[in-house]
């Protein structure tokens, strides 16, 4: 006889064996059966501890079915039925479930004493550690599949956060109230002197509410603070005086250095401006009739050779003046250009200028050998 068939074998003594013990008898097993489904009535679950005093044989013949399916010596019929009325055979002692179950009851009833006093769930570690941990190790248990369906369900019914606390999105909604209650709203400049941080935050809101990004609970919170997630028609009207502000600016700029490659050294807030209405387009948020009067303007969405630029708009002034481009390379009026002028034909005889350099190098009658 092979191996296995001896394990078999011996399995099946094992099983007709087990009928002569008290747990496998036809008539007290249904009789235990009907009580363990007495007690799930009753309690709501089937975690019947093994020493219960309400009925010790229960608790003790519950205890040898999960012996006995653990071992796989249960028969096939009687183990369907204990699984589907809820019977775990793996399952931690008794006594450690019903503390387990009496502490979580505990901490709930510590979360709604909370919810209650605070108006929110998101418990800070200072404020109760034991609660705080407590809400981080069901987090744990749930993600790893280890969180018992009851528990979740009673957790669930409670209202339990199991979303983690965004500790710097808290940190900027405690400084909106705190700005709502002193100004009296929530339209928070993205430039404001005082918190930068903050007006910048509040910008993204609106953003993130646009695209939904932003979760229920986080647009509930902000509406109670009267957080408007799109402007009003008078923000409307002050963005668009900025925006004819900073075009007349950018005008301004590109007649006296003949670009838009604004440097931050020579006009900062007109620099901060132009990436911010690049960000903008990119995010697509910038309104059409905006970017349309930018793009009339000659609104520089890429970033632009700044240092090319200037030497082209001095070259195009200096045939202005002279009627050639033929610019000395040791020129003593403007050495800058000269070596420039001469750069641009080494590049065009090694192939590596770029396209785009060369056809406006043409157009104003460029002069590539002399």
């Amino acid at each position: 006889m092979s191996v296995r068939a001896g394990k078999a074998a011996g399995k099946k003594r094992k099983l007709q064996g087990g009928r002569r013990h008290v747990g496998w008898d036809d008539e007290l097993w249904e009789r235990r059966y009907t009580e363990l489904k007495e007690y799930r009535d009753e309690h709501g679950h089937v975690r019947v501890p093994v020493d219960w005093r309400g009925n010790v044989q229960l608790g003790r013949w519950l205890a040898y079915q999960r012996q006995q399916g653990r071992r796989g010596l249960i028969e096939p019929d009687r183990g369907k039925r204990l699984l589907k009325l809820g019977v775990e055979w793996e399952i931690i002692s008794e006594p450690h479930v019903e503390e387990h179950d009496l502490y979580m009851e505990k901490m709930l009833a510590r979360l709604a004493a909370y919810r209650e006093r605070h108006g929110h769930t998101r418990v800070r570690r200072e404020e109760d550690r034991a609660l705080h941990y407590w809400i981080g190790r069901q987090r744990i248990y749930r993600n790893a599949g280890k969180l018992r369906k009851y528990r979740r369900e009673l957790l669930d019914a409670a209202g339990f956060p199991w979303e983690a606390v965004d500790r710097s999105w808290e940190a900027h909604f405690v400084e909106l109230a705190e700005f709502k209650e002193r100004l009296g709203h929530t339209r928070v400049p993205r430039q404001w002197a005082e918190n930068e941080k903050l007006g910048r935050w509040v910008e993204h809101q609106r953003l993130r509410g646009r695209r939904r990004e932003i979760s229920a609970d986080q647009r509930r919170r902000l509406r109670t603070l009267g957080f408007q997630f799109r402007l009003g028609e008078t923000r409307v009207e002050e963005h668009d005086r900025k925006l004819d502000e900073m075009l007349a600016r950018l005008r301004a700029y590109k007649r006296r250095y003949g670009h838009a490659g604004v440097l931050r050294s020579r006009d900062f807030q007109l620099w901060q401006w132009i990436g911010s209405q690049r960000r903008y387009r990119a995010s697509d948020v910038l309104r059409d009739y905006r970017r349309k009067r930018m793009d009339a303007a000659g609104f520089p969405w890429k970033p632009v050779a700044w240092h090319w630029e200037e030497q082209f708009a001095r070259l195009r002034k200096f045939k202005a003046r002279f009627g050639h481009t033929r610019v000395p390379s040791k020129s003593k009026a403007d050495p800058k250009l000269g070596s420039w002028v001469s750069y641009q034909r080494g590049l065009n005889r090694a192939g590596t200028i770029s396209a785009e350099h060369r056809r406006r190098l043409d157009e104003i009658g460029f002069q590539w050998t002399v």
